[in-house]
């Protein structure tokens, strides 16, 4: 979607998507990051340099550093019983999480999830996925020239591996495939301004009826997602995304 069409800022009347395509409609469903939404699609200027403000002043959630890594074994052979396994690296949860925005990831928290456990069409038969991920900074990754992206890189994946081998013994000689994402993967390709992976930061001044609602000052614009209310995570977005189309279809069977 490259564009959100609406009659001068008061209702929706439908889209322009990338290739230039215009889709007519009365409700708009947005499932993007809220700050592209409302400040760059909208093609009200107004519109556009009020939520700017509005979202400006806003802040936003970590990020992560992830890995993705392909066994040739079922994981359970080093160690994964359950499908998700989550490791502290001490008993300060404050200490862990400032270790984690401070880029220390030989100290750092990370969960570990076996999809494949989950369903197994997600691997190929004797063989497993697991995704690792800990909370992470956009700071920590901005500025940097293009080899000493690679080399830190390498330096969190090589640092995280090496947690995991203390729990998870021998997984690294199994290791088929191995990608890394960081923050700045997160914004680039997921389009999450500052990689914010939870949307708008869970504090108190932005949760519960502080979050943004699934409906915008344009009449039949909705949206959905992290950004918006009840919260983050899978549930919270499962939940937004229903909240957001039961207001379109009451307003269509208006």
């Amino acid at each position: 979607m490259a564009q959100i069409i609406t009659d001068n800022g008061k209702r929706v009347k439908g889209i322009i998507t990338e290739k230039g395509e215009e889709i007519k409609g009365k409700a708009v469903i947005s499932n993007a990051n809220c700050i592209d939404t409302l400040s760059k699609l909208i093609d009200s200027p107004d519109l556009r340099n009020y939520y700017a403000g509005k979202l400006g002043s806003m802040q936003k959630s970590v990020s992560a550093f992830t890995l993705y890594l392909g066994l040739d074994v079922p994981a359970k052979e080093v160690g994964m019983g359950n499908s998700l396994l989550s490791i502290n690296a001490g008993y300060d949860h404050s200490e862990n999480y400032n270790n984690s925005l401070n880029g220390n990831y030989k100290s750092s928290n990370f969960a570990l999830v076996d999809h494949s456990q989950l369903d197994s069409g997600l691997a190929p038969l004797g063989k497993s996925t697991i995704c690792v991920m800990a909370l992470d900074s956009y700071a920590n990754w901005s500025g940097l020239s293009p080899q000493e992206y690679v080399q830190k890189k390498k330096e969190a994946a090589d640092a995280i591996l090496a947690q995991i081998e203390k729990y998870l013994p021998g997984i690294t000689k199994h290791m088929e495939v191995m990608e890394a994402a960081t923050p700045k993967t997160m914004a680039r390709y997921a389009t999450l301004p500052e990689g914010a992976v939870y949307g708008l930061a869970q504090i108190v001044e932005q949760s519960g009826i502080n979050r943004l609602s699934q409906s915008t000052k344009v009449k039949g614009l909705f949206l959905c997602g992290a950004w918006t209310q009840p919260g983050c995570g899978v549930h919270g977005c499962f939940v937004s995304g229903i909240d957001a189309a039961d207001m379109a279809l009451k307003q269509l069977k208006k």
